[in-house]
């Protein structure tokens, strides 16, 4: 799995605005009284963390594997 570093800024970007619209969920939630609103507002950010979470774990795969490679290539003796 390679990402150049092009994509890994994208893939950053991405990670950064679906932080964004979980608080704006977040927000959204605790300014309401409507129970069923507040639900699946949870809901929605429960499921945006956790895609958040597995992009950054792709990120962090990606980059590991990356310096594996290049340690492979350049470092070893």
């Amino acid at each position: 799995m390679v990402i150049n570093d092009l994509e890994r800024n994208d893939l950053e970007i991405v990670i950064a605005k679906m932080n964004e619209a979980s608080a704006i969920f977040s927000k959204l939630a605790a300014n309401s009284v409507d129970d069923d609103f507040v639900a699946e507002m949870d809901v929605a950010s429960g499921e945006l963390t956790y895609f958040t979470d597995k992009l950054r774990s792709v990120n962090s795969r990606a980059h590991m594997i990356d310096y594996a490679e290049y340690h492979e290539r350049y470092l070893r003796d």
